[in-house]
């Protein structure tokens, strides 16, 4: 089986598609097969203007229909695309994704900032063997942060904060003021292990807070 994923946020676009492998003793694992980013950075056109300029529409459907050409190469079996902060904010956002449908016949999801923190936290939980600690992605749009305790989310909250957003002033004081708040609420201990990922943020690190 073949799968495929399209992962549209603030700074670049993904694609990835991915063969599963199934083994009778060790379960299911999978081999990657292609691994696409596109430095396509809506959450300019979406932050500074709040829609997505016809240049960079124009430009995220040509990309639609090279993904769905190369979907069809690979025979994918089911693809699933997302996009997060930057076609959230635009107010064309949802324009564009349905004339890119129509166009492309690919179908994408724009996710809410709670979603796209419980589905990142799942992703790193299996990455690492802490069991208690908090989690920050911090995107081109958005910062995400998940805190974990035994190895269960208890709180997770998105806020608009963000490379992009912070490339041309657009991050918001009042949004920093609301994420403090919110971990002064929420935190558990005095000190936790503060696992951070995202564009600027590579590799995985790990560090004391």
């Amino acid at each position: 089986m073949k799968l495929a994923a399209i992962d549209i946020g603030s700074n670049a676009i993904r694609l990835q598609i991915t063969r599963i492998l199934p083994h009778q003793e060790e379960g299911l694992s999978y081999k990657i097969l292609e691994n696409i980013r596109f430095p396509l950075r809506l959450g300019d056109d979406a932050f500074r203007m709040g829609e997505i300029t016809f240049r960079n529409e124009t430009k995220f459907i040509q990309l639609m229909l090279a993904f769905r050409t190369m979907l069809d190469l690979y025979e994918v079996d089911d693809v699933y695309g997302c996009a997060t902060a930057a076609l959230r904010d635009a107010n064309n956002g949802t324009r564009i994704l349905k004339r890119s449908y129509e166009k492309s016949g690919l179908h994408v999801d724009v996710i809410s900032g709670e979603l796209e923190a419980e589905l990142l936290q799942k992703a790193v939980q299996k990455e690492n063997e802490l069991t208690s600690y908090i989690h920050m992605d911090v995107g081109g749009g958005s910062t995400e942060i998940s805190l974990v305790q035994d190895n269960i989310s208890f709180a997770r909250n998105s806020f608009r904060l963000g490379s992009v957003r912070n490339m041309r002033n657009r991050n918001d004081a009042n949004e920093w003021d609301r994420m403090k708040e919110w971990l002064v609420e929420n935190k558990r201990k005095e000190q936790i292990i503060a696992v951070g990922t995202g564009v600027i943020l590579k590799p995985l690190l790990k560090l004391r807070a």
